[in-house]
């Protein structure tokens, strides 16, 4: 998992120098800092879309997903002690 945390990071980083490339260009022509953000994060759009379609292409997106539904069921079975003691006796006795 360490690979994926750090393409990650990269994909997070490479995301915030766009932004910021376009922001210092918006600002060279003359807008307002806050103008120019803003203006920046529109032309490129939905940037968690773009993540998520930016992690589709590295193909293992799968693996993501499956370790995102295991932590989730983990967490339900945290939360649930005695639902989790009647089907893990259940599963042993069968």
């Amino acid at each position: 998992m360490n690979w994926w945390k750090r393409r990650s990071e990269q994909l997070n980083a490479e995301i915030q120098e766009h932004i910021e490339l376009e922001t210092q260009q918006n600002i060279s022509a003359g807008m307002s800092p806050g103008e120019a953000r803003h203006a920046a994060l529109r032309k490129f759009g939905n940037v968690t879309l773009a993540r998520e379609e930016s992690r589709e292409l590295w193909g293992l997106l799968w693996l993501d997903r499956l370790w995102q539904d295991l932590r989730y069921a983990v967490r339900g079975f945290v939360r649930n002690p005695g639902f989790t003691a009647v089907a893990f006796l259940s599963l042993v006795l069968a």
